[in-house]
C-alpha cells in the first residue's frame, strides 16, 4: 500500500460516514436492519455482532475459521478495500467468494444474517461481489432472505448486466419465481451458464477441500459442506423445467448442460461420497435432456459410462431405470466401453433389475450395446450369466435376441469348440426357435456355402439334450421329441410316422403311452398341416384316444373352447370331423354329455365374429343326432336344426338364436332330467367363456318366461344367486321417455349378443333381461304368505322362497343408482307382480332383523308412504291397522330419517281413517297362517291412537326410544281415569299384544312387546299366554330375548291370577320355573326370573303361594346340583317372613315324637330321611347365611329343630353335623337381630340343648360352634347360662386349651367374650373396693391361670391379653399378672437376669400390652402388695389382707419364706417390665415417678439379715426403670438420684445420663436445662472432692456429652467447670476423658473460654510434645474455631514449632488438618511475622525434612494471606526465599516445597512488584562471580514451576534467560559442561515455554538464535550418555518445529538434524533419525518442500552398516511418504 494511502487508512474513522451530513450522504446499506434503523448501528457494533456470528458458525463448520484473519480480525475491522492495491483485492474477493460459499447450508440461520451483514457494511459485497452474493441466494430465491439481499444490490447495466433482470424485483421488494428466473435463463446464456455451473462449481471445490484434507495442505485438515440439500433441489428443479421449456437446445446450450450433468458423475471420492441426491439428480436431469434433443454417440457413451461409474453410490433399480430413459428416445449404439460393461456387471441385483425392466419401451437400446461387448467374453462366469438371464427372461425384447442370436450364431459358425455360445445358442432356439429359424435362413441367404453349416447347426440344437437312461434306445424316441419342434414341417412328418407306428405298438406298452401321450399334445398344434396329418387315420387315432377321452376332451377344450380362443374355422371343422364322425360314436353317455356342454354348447350361438364356425358346428351337431338320434347329450337340441339360418343378416342370426333358445327351454321344461339340466345352464352363466356364457343367459330367460308356479319361483331365485349381483351391471341408462320393455325384450338383447357376444355391455344387458324376468314371476295362487317372517326362520318352502326373492330383487334394484331410470322400471315390474301385497312387502323390509337391509329402511317406508298417500287420494275405504305394528317398529329406529319417514306413514293412516271404512286390509291373512286370532279397533279407537300418536311427533323425531314411554303414559290405568278410557286403553293393549302372538318374527314380537312392557293389566299375560305356552313346547325354537320379555310379564301385576285356583297361571309359571331352571337353560333367564321374584311378585303372592314355590326351588336344587347356587341365593334374598320360615321347618324337621336316639331304630326309614335332611340341610343353610328377623320364636323352633335332630338322628353322619352346625348358625343370626331384649323366662331360650349337644357331639367343629352360640346367647338369657358356666369352662379347659389352631383358640375366645362379661358384672355386684373385689374373684381367676401349662406357649400372651380385656383390664390386670406370677415365683428368686426375664415373659408381655397408665397403676398396685408381703413378713401378728395370701393348709413354718419369695419375684417383676423407653406422655398422665418411689422404699427398708436379697432386687428394679424413662423424666430422675449418698448409684446414673442424653430432642433438651444445671453442681461437686475413680470418670463423661448437647442456659454453669477441668489435666495431662469434656466446651463456649485459652493451648502442646491425641488436636481446632482473633504469636510459634520439628505429630493427619485450619484462620499480619521468626531460628539447620515442611507451612500462609499483607512484608519474605534458595538441592523435598511457596508467593504480586524480583533471582543464579550449577538447577526448577502455572505469562521473561540457556547448550556441546540435572532443566524450560507460547515471543529471530544449540544436543545425549534426556530432546525440536514459520530456518534445522546421520557413530546416527522421524509426524505439512533433500539423507542411511540406522531410515521414510508420497524417485 502507498504511504500516504497507508496513512489515509490508519486516521480514518471507521464511522466516518456517520459524521457526513444526512442530507448529502446516502442512507446506510444494511442486510439486516432498514436504513432508518441501520444508521443507530456503527461499524464497531456490526463488528461484534458479525464476530459474534462467525464463532457460532465456526462451531457447526469449523472450515470457516480460516477466513478469520481475512474477514473478522482486527485488522479487518480496519480494512478499506477502496484504498487496497489490486492483488490485495484479489485475495479479498477470493477470501470472500470462499467464505460465502461455506455458508449456503446455512443462510436460513440468524448467525449467517449477521455474519453477513458484516460484509455488507465493511466490504461492500452487494456492489463489489454480486456474483458471489447471488451464487449464494439463487437457491432461496423464493424466500425472503433473497428478497432482502437483492434490494440492496448496486446493479449497473455497464459494470453487471447479468443481474440487470433482477431490477424491477428490487424495486418490487419482491422474491422472483422460478417461472420467472427459467424465462430468463431462455433468454440470457450467460445466466443460465451461472446457474447450471453452480451445483458442478461447488463440487469441485468440495473436491479439492476432500484433496486438501486427505494431504494436509492448505485448509489445515478441515473440509467444508460445499454441496448442500438446498442446492441440490435448486439445481435439479431449475435445470430440469430450463431443459423443458427450450424449444430448441443448439448445440452450445447441450455441451453446457451435459458438462454440468456429468460433473455429479465425474467427480472423484475421498473420504466422503458424493452426495447420492446429487447423482439422482443428474440422472433426472440427463433423462429429460434425453428427451429434449439428440446426442451425439459418443456423447452417449461418456454419459451411459459416467452413470455406470457413480450407480454404485444408489440402488440398481435407480440406475436401470435412469439409464434406459436416457436411451429411448437416442440412437441406438453398437457398443459401449470396456469399463461401463464392467461397472454395470459389478452391481448388486443387476439381473433382476434388468429382468424386470425388459417391459420398458427402450431397454433394447442399452442391451443392444452391452450385448455386443458381453458376447466377446462369455469366458467369464458374470458375463455368460447375464446373457443367459436375458435369454430366459420371458419379456426380453426382440431387437435383443435377434441381435444376441447374431453374434452367437457367428460365433458358433466361425469357431471350432465354441462350448458355452452353443450352449446359450441352444437355450435360445429352445425358448425363442423362430428368431433362431430366422437368423440361420438370414445367415445362409447372406451366403450359400454356409447352408450346409447351419442345417448341421439347426440340427444340433433340435436334438434331445436330457435324455434319460430309460428311453435313450427307443426307436420312437426321436419322434417324439421332433413332434414339438418348432418347425411345423418337423412337427408333421413326425406326427405321420408317430400315427403310423400306432400298428406297432401294444395298447400296454409304455411306448403307445408316449405316442399317445405326443399325440394329444398335438392336439393344441394350431397348425392346419400338422392336424391335417393328425387325423389322416381317424379310426387308428379314435383307437388311441377312446382309451383316454376326458384327456382328450380337456385337451381339446384348452385348443378350440376355452376363454379368448379364437380357432380357425378350418382347425374347428377338423378336430369336430373327427370327434363327432369317429369318436362320438366309441364314447359312453358321460362322456358324450361331456363334448356336447364343454365342446359344441360354446359354439352353438350365432355371431358375427362367429357366424360360420357355428354353421360348421351346427352340421356336425346334425350329423351326430343322425348317427345318434337317441344319445342323451342332444336331448336338449331336438328341434332345434330346424331353426337354424345361414342367409347372414343381423336379424335373422337373432331370430335364430332366440328360436334355438327357446327351443331348448322347451326341451329343458320337457326333459325327466330338468334338474341337472337346470344346473347345467346356471353354471354356464357364471362360466368365462362369453360365447357359452351370453347363449346360456339366453335360453334362461326363455325357460323362466316359460315356468310358472314352485318350479317357477325357485329356478328364479336359484338363477338370481348365480348371478351374485349386489346392483345392476353398468349399462347406458334409459331415456325418460324410454320404454323398459322395448329395451329389455328379447330381440334387442339378442342384437347385442349376435354383434358383440363378447362385450361387457352384452353381458350386463343378458343379466338385465334375466332380472327382468325374474322380477316378473308371479305369487303362488292359493297360498297364504307371512310377508313379515324372519330371514333366519325362513324354510325352503317355496313361499318363503318368494318372500326372500323378492326382498333379495328389491335390495339390488335400489342399491342400483348408477341406472336409475332402468333400476326404478324394473322395481315397478315387481311391484306391479306383487299387487296389493307391496304395502306388506314392504313392511317385511324394514322390519326385518337382517342388517342387508337396514339401509334401505327408510326408502321402504317412503314407499309405504305412497302407497298409503296412493289409497288416500282412492278413498277406498281399506283399513290399514294392521299394518300399524309395523310402523310402530319402524318408529323406534335409530335412524332419524326412517322415523320421520314412519310418521308419514301414521299421517296417511290417520288421513285414511277419515273414510268410511269398508274392509281391512290382509284382514286376517297379514301373518300368514296364524292371523286368525287377531283383534281389531273399531274406527274411533284407532283414530284416537293415532291422534295420540301424531301429537307426540316430536319426541318421536328426536328420540328412537320414545315409544314405550309414550305406551306407558297412554295406555297405563289411572287411578282417576273413566271407565271408557280405561276400556279404550285395555282394547288398544289387547290389540297390540294379539298382534304379537300373531306374528312369526320373534324381533318384532320383542320389539312390540318391549313398548309395553310397563304397561301393566290383568289382561296382559292373559293374552300371552298362547305364546308362553307356545315356547313352552318341546323342540320349539328358543328366541333367548323374546323369552325373557315375556318372563317379565309375570310381575306384581299377575299376582292377582296367579293367587287364584282357578287360573292357569301358576301351572304356567311352575312350568316356567321348571324350564328355566333345567340343566343347560339361559342364564339370562334365571336372572329375570330372579329379578321379578325379589321385586315384586313374592311379596305379593300369598302364603300358601310362596311356600309352594319354596318347596318347589328346594326340590329343583335338591335334585340339580348346579343349580343349588342359584337357587340358593333366590330363595335367600325372598324368605323373610317368619311364620313361611316355620312352616317350610316344620314340613322338613325330623319327627320328634319318637324318644330314641336315631341309633336305636330300625332302618326302614332311612331313605325317607335322608332326602329329608338334604331337603332341611339346604333350607338350613339358606337361614343360617343370612341375616334372620330377630324373632323369639323363630330362635325357639330353630332350638326345636336342633332339639330333634339331637335326639332322633346319628351324630356321627357328616350331613347330621353340618345340618345341626348350620342351625347354630341361623339362631345366631337370628339371636343378633334381636335388639330389645325381653323379660324372658329362663326356660324361654332352652341352653340345655346346646350343652346336651356339647357333651355328645364328636365333631371339634359342632363343638365350637356351640360354645360360640351360648356365649351369644348369653345376652338374651343370662341366668340359664350362669347357671351352666362352670361346666362349660371346665369342659373348655380340658378339652380346647390343648389344641393348638387358630380357630379353637377363637373360639376360647368368643366365649369368654360373651360369658366372662357376666360373670364379672356378678362379681362387682358384691365388692367394689379393688383389694376385695381380687380376693373374692381369686378362685375364679385361678380357672384360667392354673390352665396356663396347657395352652399352647405361643398363645398364651394372647389368651391372657383377651382374657384381661374381657375382664377389665383397670380392674383385673394386677391380680391376674400376680397369680401368673406367683405361679413361678420359686423359680424366679433363684434366677437372674435373662433367666429371670424368661420366667416372667408371659406376666411382663400381658402388663406391656396395657395402656401406660393402668400399666404404672397396676405396678404401683403391684408394688403395695410386694410392701404388704414384706409387712407381714416382718410383723407375721399383723392379719391385714392380702391377695397372695397362702391357703389355709399351707404349712405355717414355710409361710415365711412363702411371703419372702412372693415379695421379691413381683420386685423382680416390676423391674423387668421396663425393658423399652417409656413414651413421652408419661409424665402427663402416668407419672411413673410413683413406681420410682415405691422401688426406693422398698431398697431403703432396712431388713434383718437374709432378707437383703429384697433390697438388692429393689435395687436392680430402680436401674432398669431409670433406664427407660423419658428423656424429662429420665433427667430428672438423674438429678434426684444425685442426691443420694450412694456412689454406686450416682455412677450408674451419670453412666446413663452420658449415654442417652445426645439422643434428647432439641425441645426436651431445652426444657431440661434447669435440671441440667442442678446435675453440673453435683458434678463440680463430685470433680472438685476426691472421689473414687469411677465416679469421677463417670462425672467426665456425662460432661462431655452435656457440653456437646449444651444449651443457652447451661453456659455459666460449663463455664464454672473449666478451671475445674484445668486443675484435673494439670495434675494428669494424659486425662483423656477430661480432653474429651473440654472439646465441646473449647467449640461452644466462644468467648467465655478465654479467660483460660492461653493455658489450655498450652497444655495441649505440652501434651502433644509428648504424645499424639486426636482429642487434642480437635481442641485446638475448635479453639481456632471459636475465637480465631485471639491468637497471638505465642500461640501460633508453639503450634508451628510443634508441627515443623516435632518427629510425632508431624506425621499425624490431625496435625495436617490443625496446621491446615491454623493458616486458614489466624490472620496474616499475625502469622507472616510468626513465620518469619520462625525461620531464623530454622534456617541454620540441616534438617531438609524440618525445612521441607516449614515451606509447606509458608506455602499455605501465603495462599491464605491477602495481597496487602504480603506486599508490607514483601521484602523480608523474599529475603526469606533467598536464603531458602540458598540452601535448597535440587531434587530434594525442600526444593519442590519451596518453589511451590513461591508460585504462591507470585500469584499475589503484579508485575511491577514480580519484574525486580525475577531479575534479583536472575542475577544471584546466573550474574554472579563464580558460576553455581545447583543455584542455576534450582532457579531453573524455580521458573519451571512458574510456566507450569502462568503457561504463556511466563515467556516474556524467557527473554533474560535466552543468552543463559544459550551459552549453557553451548558448554554442553562444547564438552565444557556435564551436569544432567542443569541440562534437563534448561530443555524442560525451553520445551515448556516453546510450547506456551502463542506467537508473540519466540518468532524466527530468536528461534534461529536458540536451534543451533539444540540441535547440537543431539551429540551431548550420547556422548555424556543422557539415556532418559532423547525423548526430552526430541520433544523440544518438535516444539521448535511448531513455532517456525520461516522456510529457511526450516531447511537449516531439518538439514542440521539430518547431518548428524552422517555421523562415525552409529547411535547418533540413530537418534538423528529417531528426532527427523518426530519431526516429519507432526510437522510435515511443513516440512514438505524437504522432501528432496530429505530422501537423499533416507537413501544414504538405508545403505548403512548399522541395521538399527536402516530400521530407522524406514521408519522415516515411511513418515515422510505418509505426507509427501513416494520418494523412491527422488
Amino acid at each position: 500500500m502507498p504511504s500516504l494511502a497507508e496513512q489515509l487508512a490508519k486516521n480514518a474513522s471507521l464511522n466516518a460516514n456517520l459524521f457526513v451530513d444526512r442530507s448529502k450522504r446516502k442512507p446506510t446499506v444494511s442486510y439486516l436492519f432498514t436504513g432508518r434503523d441501520a444508521d443507530q448501528y456503527d461499524l464497531e457494533t456490526i463488528f461484534a455482532l458479525g464476530q459474534n456470528a462467525f464463532i457460532q458458525l465456526c462451531s457447526v463448520e469449523p472450515a470457516l475459521e480460516v477466513y478469520e484473519e481475512a474477514l473478522f480480525s482486527d485488522q479487518a475491522k480496519a480494512t478499506d478495500r477502496t484504498l487496497l492495491d489490486p492483488d490485495a483485492t484479489k485475495e479479498l474477493d477470493r477470501s470472500i467468494e470462499g467464505f460465502l460459499a461455506l455458508l449456503g447450508p446455512y443462510v436460513m440461520d440468524a448467525p449467517t444474517g449477521k455474519a453477513i451483514e458484516w460484509l455488507v457494511r465493511r466490504f461492500r459485497i452487494y456492489e463489489f461481489n454480486i456474483d458471489a452474493v447471488m451464487a449464494l441466494f439463487l437457491p432461496y430465491h423464493e424466500t425472503p432472505h433473497f428478497t432482502k439481499m437483492v434490494s440492496i444490490l448496486e446493479i449497473k447495466p455497464n459494470k453487471n448486466a447479468l443481474w440487470s433482470f433482477l431490477t424491477p424485483y428490487k424495486s418490487a421488494a419482491q422474491n422472483i419465481q422460478r417461472v420467472s428466473l427459467v424465462s430468463e435463463m431462455l433468454r440470457n446464456s450467460d445466466l443460465a451458464r451461472f446457474i447450471t455451473a453452480l451445483l458442478p462449481n461447488a463440487l469441485q471445490e468440495q473436491q479439492r477441500q476432500l484433496v486438501n484434507r486427505g494431504g494436509k495442505g492448505a485448509g489445515k485438515g478441515k473440509g467444508g459442506v460445499y454441496v448442500h440439500r438446498t442446492l441440490l433441489a435448486f439445481n435439479a428443479a431449475t435445470v430440469n423445467e430450463f431443459i423443458k421449456r427450450s424449444k430448441k437446445l443448439d448445440q452450445g446450450t447441450g455441451v453446457m448442460l451435459v458438462s454440468a450433468l456429468l460433473e455429479p458423475l465425474q467427480s472423484q471420492k475421498g473420504e466422503e461420497a458424493i452426495s447420492k441426491d446429487a447423482i439422482l439428480g443428474s440422472y433426472i436431469l440427463l433423462a429429460a435432456l434425453s428427451q429434449k434433443c439428440d446426442l451425439a454417440p459418443t456423447v452417449m457413451k461418456t454419459i451411459i459410462g459416467a452413470m455406470a461409474g457413480a450407480a454404485a453410490h444408489v440402488s440398481t433399480e435407480q440406475f436401470v431405470n435412469a439409464v434406459v430413459a436416457v436411451c429411448q428416445n437416442q440412437e441406438a449404439l453398437e457398443k459401449v466401453s470396456e469399463s461401463t460393461v464392467k461397472a454395470i456387471l459389478g452391481l448388486p441385483g443387476i439381473k433382476e433389475e434388468v429382468t424386470a425392466a425388459c417391459r420398458w419401451y427402450g431397454i433394447e437400446k442399452l442391451l443392444v450395446p452391452v450385448v455386443s461387448r458381453l458376447v466377446p467374453k462369455l469366458s467369464e462366469t458374470e458375463a455368460s450369466d447375464f446373457v443367459e438371464n436375458l435369454i430366459i427372461t420371458a419379456s426380453a425384447p426382440d431387437a435383443v435376441l435377434v441381435h444376441l442370436t447374431r453374434l452367437l450364431a457367428k460365433v458358433v459358425l466361425s469357431a471350432e469348440t465354441p462350448l458355452k455360445e452353443r450352449q446359450l445358442l441352444s437355450m435360445l432356439h429352445q425358448r425363442h426357435p423362430a428368431i433362431v429359424q430366422r437368423i440361420t435362413e438370414e445367415i445362409v441367404a447372406e451366403d450359400e456355402d454356409n447352408k450346409d453349416a447351419v442345417e448341421e447347426l439347426v440340427m444340433s440344437l433340435s436334438a434331445t439334450q436330457n435324455i434319460s437312461s430309460g428311453n435313450q434306445n427307443a426307436p420312437s424316441f426321436d419322434l417324439i421329441v421332433s413332434s414339438t419342434h418348432a418347425d411345423s414341417n418337423v412337427r408333421a412328418i413326425s406326427v405321420r410316422k408317430l400315427v403310423s407306428s400306432l400298428a406297432e405298438s401294444t395298447a400296454d406298452s409304455e411306448e403307445f403311452a408316449s405316442i399317445r401321450s405326443a399325440l394329444f399334445g398335438r392336439v393344441h398344434d394350431p397348425s392346419i398341416e400338422v392336424l391335417e396329418v393328425l387325423y389322416e387315420k381317424p379310426e387308428a387315432l379314435a383307437k388311441v384316444f377312446s382309451s383316454s377321452p376326458s384327456e382328450y376332451i380337456e385337451a381339446l377344450e384348452a385348443s378350440v373352447a376355452a376363454s379368448g380362443a379364437k380357432p380357425k374355422r378350418a382347425v374347428v371343422r377338423l378336430h369336430l370331423g373327427f370327434l363327432i364322425g369317429h369318436l362320438f360314436q366309441l364314447l359312453n353317455a358321460s362322456n358324450q354329455e361331456t363334448v356336447f356342454d364343454r365342446l359344441l354348447f360354446p359354439f352353438l350361438l350365432f355371431s358375427k365374429p362367429r357366424q360360420h364356425t357355428a354353421e360348421v358346428v351346427w352340421e356336425a351337431v346334425e350329423q351326430a343326432m343322425k348317427v345318434s338320434p337317441n344319445a342323451s347329450a342332444f336331448e336338449l337340441l331336438k328341434g332345434c336344426s330346424e331353426l337354424v339360418k345361414k342367409d347372414g343378416q343381423i336379424e335373422s342370426l337373432v331370430a335364430a338364436n332366440l328360436a334355438i333358445a327357446s327351443k331348448i327351454a322347451d326341451n329343458v321344461l320337457r326333459s325327466d332330467r330338468f334338474a341337472k339340466h337346470l344346473d347345467t345352464l346356471t353354471a354356464a352363466l357364471q362360466g368365462e367363456n362369453p360365447h357359452s356364457r351370453a347363449f346360456g343367459y339366453l335360453i334362461m330367460r326363455s325357460l323362466l318366461e316359460k315356468m310358472s308356479g314352485s318350479h317357477q319361483i325357485e329356478a328364479a331365485y336359484k338363477v338370481f344367486d348365480a348371478l351374485r349381483l349386489e346392483q345392476l351391471p353398468v349399462v347406458d341408462d334409459l331415456a325418460e321417455d324410454q320404454d323398459l320393455l322395448e329395451v329389455v325384450n328379447s330381440e334387442t338383447i339378442g342384437r347385442f349378443v349376435v354383434t358383440k357376444p363378447s362385450s361387457k355391455t352384452t353381458l350386463a344387458w343378458l343379466q338385465v333381461g334375466v332380472v327382468s324376468a325374474i322380477s316378473k314371476v308371479p305369487q303362488l295362487l292359493n297360498r297364504q304368505i307371512d310377508w313379515l317372517k324372519d330371514p333366519d326362520t325362513m324354510s325352503r318352502a317355496s313361499e318363503d322362497l318368494y318372500v326372500s326373492g323378492a326382498r333379495k330383487v328389491y335390495k339390488m334394484l335400489n342399491n342400483s343408482g348408477t341406472v336409475p331410470i332402468l333400476a326404478l322400471g324394473l322395481l315397478q315390474s315387481l311391484f306391479s307382480v306383487l299387487k296389493t301385497d307391496v304395502l306388506v312387502f314392504l313392511a317385511g323390509v324394514w322390519t326385518s332383523s337382517s342388517s342387508d337391509f337396514q339401509s334401505l329402511q327408510t326408502l321402504a317406508l317412503l314407499q309405504a308412504t305412497a302407497f298409503l298417500e296412493a289409497h288416500v287420494q282412492e278413498a277406498d275405504g281399506i283399513d290399514f291397522q294392521t299394518i300399524l305394528p309395523a310402523v310402530l317398529v319402524a318408529l323406534q329406529f335409530s335412524n332419524p330419517l326412517s322415523r320421520l319417514a314412519a310418521l308419514e306413514c301414521v299421517k296417511r293412516l290417520r288421513i285414511v281413517s277419515e273414510s268410511k271404512l269398508t274392509q281391512v286390509y290382509k284382514f286376517d291373512v297379514i301373518y300368514g297362517k296364524d292371523s286368525q286370532t287377531l283383534q281389531y279397533l273399531d274406527q274411533s279407537d284407532l283414530q284416537r291412537y293415532l291422534d295420540a300418536l301424531l301429537a307426540h311427533k316430536d319426541h318421536f323425531e328426536n328420540d328412537g326410544s320414545y315409544l314405550p314411554v309414550f305406551h306407558s303414559h297412554h295406555l297405563t290405568k289411572a287411578s282417576g281415569d273413566k271407565k271408557k278410557d280405561s276400556e279404550y286403553k285395555k282394547r288398544v293393549l289387547c290389540y297390540l299384544l294379539s298382534h304379537i302372538n300373531a306374528l312369526s318374527s320373534a324381533d318384532m314380537q320383542t320389539i312390540l312387546l318391549k313398548t309395553v312392557g310397563s304397561v301393566t293389566d290383568k289382561a296382559k299375560l292373559q293374552l300371552l299366554l298362547p305364546t308362553i305356552q307356545k315356547l313352552l313346547l318341546p323342540n320349539q325354537q328358543q328366541h333367548e330375548e323374546l323369552f325373557l320379555v315375556l318372563l317379565r310379564s309375570f310381575d306384581g301385576s299377575a299376582a292377582k291370577g296367579m293367587n287364584d285356583n282357578g287360573k292357569p297361571f301358576w301351572n304356567v309359571y311352575l312350568d316356567l320355573l321348571r324350564h328355566c331352571l333345567r340343566s343347560g337353560a339361559s342364564e339370562a333367564a334365571r336372572n329375570v326370573i330372579a329379578q321379578l321374584l325379589e321385586k315384586s311378585l313374592y311379596s305379593k303372592l300369598d302364603a300358601s303361594r310362596q311356600v309352594e314355590l319354596c318347596h318347589t326351588l328346594l326340590e329343583l336344587c335338591s335334585e340339580d346340583p348346579p343349580l343349588q347356587r342359584f337357587c340358593k341365593q333366590l330363595l335367600t334374598d325372598v324368605l323373610n317372613e317368619v311364620p313361611v320360615i316355620i312352616k317350610l321347618l316344620d314340613s322338613h324337621s325330623p319327627s320328634s315324637s319318637v324318644g330314641e336316639r336315631a341309633s336305636k331304630r330300625a332302618k326302614t326309614s332311612e331313605a325317607s330321611e335322608h332326602g329329608s335332611i338334604r331337603q332341611l340341610s339346604f333350607l338350613v343353610e339358606i337361614l343360617g347365611t343370612k341375616p334372620l328377623t330377630g324373632s323369639i320364636e323363630l330362635i325357639s323352633y330353630l332350638l326345636q329343630v336342633l332339639s330333634n335332630i339331637v335326639q332322633n338322628l346319628s351324630p356321627t353322619e357328616a350331613e347330621v353335623n353340618y345340618t345341626e352346625q348350620l342351625l347354630m348358625s341361623a339362631v345366631e343370626s337370628a339371636a343378633s337381630r334381636v335388639s330389645d331384649v325381653p323379660n324372658l323366662s329362663p326356660t324361654a331360650i332352652r341352653v340345655d340343648v346346646l350343652v346336651d349337644l356339647i357333651r355328645i357331639t364328636e365333631n371339634p367343629a359342632t363343638f365350637h360352634q356351640a360354645l360360640l352360640l351360648m356365649s351369644k346367647l348369653t345376652r338374651l338369657a343370662p341366668e340359664s347360662v350362669l347357671h351352666n358356666v362352670m361346666p362349660v369352662f371346665t369342659f373348655m379347659g380340658s378339652n380346647v386349651f390343648h389344641r393348638d389352631d387358630s380357630y379353637s383358640f377363637s373360639v376360647v375366645q368368643k366365649t369368654i367374650d360373651g360369658i366372662v362379661p357376666v360373670m364379672v358384672s356378678s362379681l362387682k355386684k358384691a365388692d367394689t373396693e379393688p383389694l376385695q373385689l381380687w380376693i373374692n374373684s381369686k378362685e375364679f381367676l385361678h380357672v384360667f391361670t392354673d390352665a396356663v401349662n396347657h395352652i399352647p406357649r405361643h398363645r398364651r400372651s394372647k389368651f391372657f391379653n383377651h382374657l384381661v380385656d374381657v375382664l377389665g383390664t383397670k380392674d383385673f390386670l394386677s391380680p391376674v399378672s400376680m397369680l401368673l406370677v406367683e405361679k413361678v415365683a420359686n423359680r424366679v428368686v433363684r434366677q437372674s437376669g435373662k433367666d429371670v426375664h424368661s420366667s416372667l415373659e408371659l406376666p411382663i408381655t400381658l402388663l406391656n400390652n396395657a395402656p401406660l397408665p393402668v400399666r404404672i397403676q397396676s405396678l404401683v398396685d403391684i408394688l403395695d402388695e410386694a410392701q404388704r408381703l414384706v409387712g407381714r413378713l416382718l410383723q407375721p401378728e399383723d392379719q391385714l389382707p392380702i391377695f397372695l395370701l397362702p391357703s389355709s393348709d399351707a404349712d405355717p413354718s414355710t409361710s415365711s419364706s412363702l411371703f419372702k419369695r412372693r415379695a421379691q419375684s413381683l420386685i423382680a417383676f416390676v423391674g423387668s417390665t421396663f425393658n423399652s423407653p417409656l413414651p413421652k406422655s408419661a409424665t402427663q398422665s402416668a407419672h411413673p415417678e410413683r413406681v420410682a418411689k415405691g422401688l426406693v422404699a422398698l431398697s431403703t427398708l432396712d431388713l434383718p439379715e437374709g432378707h437383703q436379697d429384697i433390697t438388692t432386687t429393689a435395687l436392680t428394679a430402680l436401674s432398669r426403670l431409670l433406664n427407660v424413662l423419658s428423656a424429662l423424666d429420665f433427667i430428672q430422675a438423674v438429678s434426684s438420684m444425685m442426691v443420694i449418698d450412694d456412689e454406686r448409684i450416682q455412677a450408674g446414673a451419670l453412666d446413663l445420663l452420658s449415654k442417652r442424653l445426645s439422643d434428647v430432642s432439641t425441645v426436651a433438651r431445652q426444657g431440661a436445662s434447669p435440671t441440667i444445671v442442678r446435675i453440673l453442681a453435683n458434678i463440680k461437686t463430685t470433680l472438685s472432692k476426691k472421689q473414687s475413680e469411677s465416679l469421677v470418670l463417670a462425672a467426665l463423661r456425662a460432661l462431655s456429652t452435656i457440653a456437646s448437647t449444651m444449651e443457652s442456659a447451661e453456659q455459666g454453669a460449663l463455664t464454672e467447670l473449666v478451671p475445674v477441668l484445668v486443675s484435673i489435666l494439670e495434675k494428669n495431662g494424659q486425662q483423656t476423658e477430661a480432653w474429651e469434656a473440654l472439646l465441646p466446651l473449647s467449640r461452644k463456649l466462644g468467648p467465655r473460654i478465654i479467660p483460660y485459652f492461653r493455658i489450655v493451648v498450652q497444655l495441649s502442646v505440652k501434651t502433644l510434645g509428648q504424645q499424639s491425641n486426636d482429642v487434642i488436636y480437635s481442641t485446638l481446632q475448635a479453639l481456632l474455631s471459636s475465637i480465631p482473633t485471639f491468637w497471638a504469636p505465642p500461640e501460633v510459634l508453639s503450634v508451628l514449632s510443634l508441627y515443623i520439628e516435632g518427629e510425632v505429630t508431624r506425621s499425624t493427619s490431625s496435625m495436617v488438618s490443625l496446621v491446615k485450619a491454623l493458616t486458614k484462620r489466624v490472620s496474616s499480619k499475625i502469622l507472616l511475622p510468626s513465620i518469619l521468626e520462625l525461620w531464623t531460628k530454622l534456617q541454620t539447620t540441616s534438617n531438609d525434612r524440618q525445612l521441607a515442611t516449614f515451606f509447606e507451612v509458608v506455602s499455605r500462609t501465603l495462599r491464605s494471606a491477602d495481597r496487602s499483607t504480603i506486599l508490607e512484608s514483601l521484602r523480608s519474605i523474599f529475603k526469606m526465599f533467598l536464603e531458602g534458595l540458598s540452601v535448597a538441592k535440587p531434587g530434594q523435598e525442600m526444593e519442590v516445597n519451596l518453589i511451590t511457596a513461591f508460585r504462591e508467593l507470585v500469584v499475589k504480586l503484579n508485575e511491577t512488584a514480580f519484574r525486580p524480583l525475577f531479575r534479583r533471582l536472575y542475577d544471584w543464579a546466573f550474574a554472579g562471580d563464580s558460576v553455581n550449577l545447583e543455584h542455576q538447577v534450582v532457579f531453573i526448577h524455580l521458573y519451571m514451576g512458574l510456566q507450569d502455572y502462568f503457561k504463556n505469562l511466563m515467556n516474556p521473561y524467557m527473554s533474560f534467560l535466552l543468552t543463559p540457556f544459550s551459552n549453557i547448550l553451548s558448554s554442553y556441546a562444547s564438552g565444557a559442561a556435564s551436569d544432567l540435572d542443569l541440562w534437563e532443566a534448561t530443555l524442560s524450560s525451553l520445551n515448556r515455554s516453546l510450547i506456551n507460547d502463542d506467537g508473540g515471543f519466540w518468532r524466527d529471530d530468536k528461534l534461529r538464535a536458540i536451534s543451533t544449540g539444540l540441535i547440537q544436543q543431539v551429540d551431548v545425549c550420547l556422548k555424556h550418555q543422557f539415556t532418559e534426556g532423547k525423548a526430552l530432546l526430541r520433544e523440544t525440536l518438535v516444539s521448535l518445529v511448531e513455532g517456525v514459520n520461516d522456510d529457511s530456518l526450516l531447511k537449516a534445522i531439518n538439514l542440521n538434524v539430518l547431518m548428524h546421520t552422517r555421523s562415525e557413530e552409529a547411535s547418533v546416527r540413530l537418534f538423528a533419525l529417531t528426532c527427523s522421524e518426530a519431526l516429519w509426524q507432526n510437522h510435515g505439512n511443513k516440512l514438505l518442500g524437504l522432501v528432496a533433500e530429505t530422501a537423499t539423507f533416507i537413501a544414504e542411511c538405508s545403505e548403512d552398516e548399522n541395521d538399527m540406522v536402516v530400521k530407522e531410515s524406514f521408519r522415516l521414510k515411511d513418515a515422510v511418504e505418509r505426507i509427501a508420497g513416494k520418494i523412491d524417485g527422488l
